[in-house]
């Protein structure tokens, strides 16, 4: 199965930059896939995390410079954790050293990286170095996950499930489905808005003189 890498930026220029930039990194098997512009509702991004091939994500820190986010990269990362709270997940920004700008949002990512990292050799290979090793453990988890949900699964069919196993068990379905279920709750949620909307227009139009 393919990887992806999803690039977030609010700049053009930028995003085709460095996208093309982690492109050059990555072996064949990784795509690089970009977001431009970025979506208005931070909603809109769990289908990324709902796609299995996405095995990290970066963002890039100033998302509302674009007049269309009203978050910046660091909630859009700290929202991201709340569905997947293992995926590698990177905030790249030319401020890497404002660290006051990330507070406590810096603890829901691997790295804040800066852009600076792109125009040494040397630090591009160590950055190329991390990356698939970070993908790597990701899949590693993953696959002891699925592991272990098949192991509970059959205990539980056997009925010798312990009360601590039902918790654990609880809990990978739901890490399981958590990404597919939010972009599908998001998804309604959007469908409704339109629903609504066509039926306010239709109560206008009702109103109108004939």
């Amino acid at each position: 199965m393919s990887k992806k890498i999803w690039f977030i930026d609010e700049n053009e220029n930028q995003s085709k930059t460095y996208a093309r930039q982690l492109r050059r990194l990555m072996p064949d098997t990784v795509q690089v896939e970009t977001v431009y512009p970025p979506f208005v509702n931070m909603n809109d991004y769990a289908s990324i995390l709902s796609d299995p091939e996405t095995v990290c994500v970066i963002i890039d820190q100033k998302l509302k410079d674009s007049g269309i986010a009203t978050y910046d990269g660091i909630e859009l990362a700290q929202f991201l954790r709340g569905i997947d709270s293992k995926i590698p997940i990177y905030i790249l920004t030319n401020f890497a050293d404002l660290k006051d700008e990330y507070a406590s949002g810096e603890l829901n990512v691997e790295e804040v990286l800066s852009k600076d990292i792109f125009n040494d050799d040397v630090e591009k290979q160590i950055l190329q170095a991390r990356l698939l090793r970070r993908i790597d453990v990701h899949e590693d988890i993953l696959l002891s996950r699925a592991e272990r949900f098949r192991s509970l699964l059959k205990k539980q069919f056997e009925n010798t499930l312990t009360e601590e196993e039902q918790a654990e068990l609880k809990n990978l379905q739901f890490e399981r489905v958590a990404p597919v279920e939010a972009a599908s709750v998001i998804e309604s949620q959007n469908l409704q808005n339109i629903i609504d909307s066509n039926n306010e227009l239709l109560e206008a139009l009702r109103k109108l003189p004939k």
